[in-house]
């Protein structure tokens, strides 16, 4: 706290991030520095998450800049803070989201662009999905029975394998949810 005294903006900014929800030590690295406040700000008008979007900014953003400033990145604020709102709206994961923003820093192009001519949205279909997990269930039927006999670790294992069906697109939430369902018939 000592440290945010040093100037009356810098504890303004870091106050405003912390009502906002924001944990202290991202709001400490953002509001410390004015160019990557404006970068947030500026984001957040794409995005309803400012905590998430903070995470993305302290964490990948920073990550890309240590290369360069902020005004060599290949995309805008704007286009970070449609990233972040694919993320937010579970169209991609996080995961793929990272791969996204590699593309935009390579100057591929804008977040939505690349998610479409990419097919990187993810899987959330349970129509697609259940087909899928009952036949993986069906096909590792020792794995079935050992996670029916209390080793939830086995609840990954099956995960794992929709995850590499889909080629990491399919949404862990809805997947765990029909896992949990195809391999409980009783419940």
């Amino acid at each position: 706290q000592a440290r945010l005294a040093a100037s009356p903006e810098m504890a303004q900014r870091y106050g405003g991030l912390i009502r906002l929800g924001v944990s202290s030590e991202e709001a400490a690295v953002l509001s410390a520095d004015p160019a990557l406040m404006r970068f947030f700000e500026t984001a957040q008008g794409e995005t309803g998450n400012s905590v998430l979007l903070a995470k993305w900014v302290t964490n990948e953003l920073l990550s890309l800049t240590k290369q360069g400033a902020l005004d060599d990145l290949a995309f805008s604020a704007e286009d970070f803070g449609c990233l972040v709102e694919l993320v937010q709206s579970e169209r991609i994961s996080g995961k793929i989201a990272k791969v996204v923003l590699s593309a935009m820093a390579a100057g591929e192009g804008k977040p939505e662009n690349l998610v479409s001519e990419r097919g990187l949205e993810q899987v959330a279909d349970p129509l697609v999905l259940a087909p899928m997990i009952q036949e993986i269930v069906g096909a590792h039927e020792d794995q079935a029975q050992q996670y029916r006999d209390g080793n939830t670790r086995m609840l990954g294992f099956f995960v794992g394998q929709v995850m590499k069906r889909t080629g990491g697109k399919a949404s862990p939430k809805v997947v765990n949810a029909l896992l949990e369902e195809h391999l409980n018939p009783e419940s």
